[in-house]
């Protein structure tokens, strides 16, 4: 009987303090979702149905995007553009009103406009093959073999990129950016 008692007193003891806890610490759906600002951020995110963001998910993991090259750290980063040889920016890529090119920043060129000479094959995450197309950059050094050519996958830097920008990789992106709204 005393643990049923006690049970009660403190089931009361909570309602009252939940009671008491300030509007600021757990704000009510109706204050977030007046920030006009964050609203103003997502409208051109709007524009694009959820079908279309439906397709723009890659199917295959963006990986790799090259092989064997010696100043790319995770096959990611470099000072060379492996599509023009060129330093700086590398990509365009506007998932708002071209979601469905990717560009080289320095020659403007589509990059999956780009002449592949051979095809590589891939198990995804899940098992099933695909096939991938890959062209000789002549403007990476090999990492084991500076003789040795490096391959370059236009298909996975263009799903890297959309990646990135659905996700917000590193700022941005229209996941983040709609669920903040």
């Amino acid at each position: 009987m005393k643990k049923v008692i006690f049970s009660i007193f403190l089931t009361g003891v909570f309602s009252l303090f939940s009671a008491t806890i300030p509007d600021t610490l757990y704000p009510t759906p109706a204050k977030r979702s007046m920030d006009q600002k964050l609203i103003d951020n997502a409208a051109p995110y709007l524009k694009l149905s959820p079908e279309k963001y439906e397709s723009l998910v890659p199917q295959q993991s963006p990986a790799p995007v090259l092989t064997e090259a010696t100043n790319f750290g995770s096959a990611y980063n470099s000072t060379i553009c492996p599509f023009c040889g060129k330093t700086g920016t590398w990509f365009k890529y506007d998932i708002i009103n071209d979601p469905d090119h990717l560009y080289c920043a320095n020659t403007g060129k589509d990059v999956m406009t780009f002449k592949t000479t051979g095809t590589d094959h891939f198990t995804d995450y899940r098992g099933k093959k695909y096939t991938r197309g890959y062209f000789f950059t002549p403007h990476v050094k090999n990492r084991g073999n500076p003789k040795a050519p490096v391959k370059v996958f236009p298909e996975n830097y263009f799903a890297r990129e959309r990646i990135k920008a659905l996700m917000g990789t590193w700022s941005g992106g229209a996941l983040p950016t709609l669920a903040h709204a």
